[in-house]
């Protein structure tokens, strides 16, 4: 009689915990469905020997061999059941990719070794779980992180394969991915603003070919287009310093220099601040096909082996 109200009450304490436990674990993992038919079945054994117990013959052995085996049954922990069914790949993705975004944050571009060892072993990671579902979004993740890792970023790639990567991140995990900060027109405003800008950055280099030259001077006009009461005193500072630069006989100053000579640089930089606290503020952004086609070669190198 001990050991029945002994079981029973374990059988009450025990479920509130196990079924707490699981819920958390199938949240977080994702499992496959054969995972949970596996501790479904563990926990409904578990309950059926329960309730054999008053019943059992012969006494007082059955009862005490049932208690103990409900016990067992109840007792396996969730985890090994999810580890025997297995996890859904693209949700230990997921999981990589926080540990990634995670691992950026504590270490700044370029990375240190001990960084750059973790960073690493997480590509490899990523790359093992690539799918023809996750192929897309795999590449521009191992991409960004070898940039990361290398310290080698073009700044128009900083928005573009954001936008990318949010795209595809919210089509594989819906509302688990945070909205958008900005509505679609602004977030494609900010971005196209920005990568006429990042292009500038590029081509602003000393001995410029003619063909840069031509094609700076277009992008510098081309700043006219996005004008209105938060960028113009931005496209002023950028328009100004750009035509000064390109007046010197001698252009091996850096760009910056131009720049930071003007009245107005203090106003640029908290414009500029506003405009893009963060990349996030492209989320949601409208891709063209100059976008696209920036997007092409990634995918390229990955087929012919290429690490990004």
């Amino acid at each position: 009689m001990i050991l029945f109200w002994l079981v029973s009450g374990l059988f009450v304490v025990l479920p509130a915990v196990l079924f707490r436990s699981e819920r958390m674990a199938v949240q977080a993992g994702r499992t496959r469905r054969r995972a949970l038919i596996l501790d479904g079945a563990g926990l409904t054994a578990a309950l059926m020997l329960f309730v054999a117990l008053p019943s059992a013959e012969p006494r007082p052995l059955a009862p005490i061999g049932f208690g103990v085996a409900a016990f067992a049954f109840m007792a396996i922990p969730t985890w090994w059941m999810l580890t025997i069914g297995g996890v859904d790949p693209k949700w230990r993705f997921r999981h990589l990719q926080t540990d990634a975004a995670e691992l950026m944050t504590r270490y700044r571009s370029p990375m240190p070794p001990e960084g750059a060892a973790v960073m690493r072993r997480i590509i490899a990671d990523v790359t093992r779980l690539r799918t023809p579902e996750t192929a897309e979004l795999c590449d521009l993740l191992i991409a960004r992180y070898n940039d990361w890792i290398e310290g080698s970023h073009r700044p128009r790639d900083l928005g573009l394969r954001s936008i990318r990567i949010y795209d595809l991140q919210r089509r594989l995990y819906g509302e688990e991915v945070r909205p958008p900060e900005l509505d679609e027109d602004e977030a494609t405003f900010r971005w196209r603003l920005y990568r006429v800008f990042g292009e500038m950055m590029e081509l602003w280099v000393a001995e410029q070919t003619p063909q840069q030259r031509s094609r700076f001077g277009k992008l510098v006009r081309a700043l006219d287009s996005f004008r209105r009461d938060d960028t113009v005193p931005f496209i002023e500072g950028v328009q100004s310093s750009a035509r000064a630069w390109l007046r010197l006989h001698d252009r091996q100053a850096p760009w910056q220099a131009a720049l930071a000579a003007q009245a107005a640089a203090p106003a640029v930089d908290e414009a500029r601040r506003r405009l893009w606290p963060r990349t996030s503020v492209f989320w949601g952004a409208i891709l063209d096909e100059s976008d696209r086609s920036e997007l092409a070669p990634i995918r390229q190198d990955r087929a012919a082996g290429g690490d990004a």
